[in-house]
């Protein structure tokens, strides 16, 4: 599977973070927000990869 780029898997996150506030009332804490994303989101093997600089999950670092 060919990876998406910064931008398309940025913006495919941030819809999936909205999508998981409205279905909670439009409030919860910001890790179970990055918790439900990581599970429902379609994350290939490059979005879980780490940067090397930081350490970072690349998904969890453009949400």
């Amino acid at each position: 599977m060919k990876h998406k780029g910064n931008r398309q898997l940025a913006a495919q996150l941030i819809l999936e973070a909205l999508t998981v506030l409205k279905e909670n009332g439009g409030e919860l804490k910001g890790r179970d927000v990055i918790r439900a994303v990581g599970e429902r989101a379609e994350l290939d093997d490059w979005a879980w990869q780490r940067y090397e600089k930081t350490g970072n999950i690349r998904w969890q670092a453009l949400l």
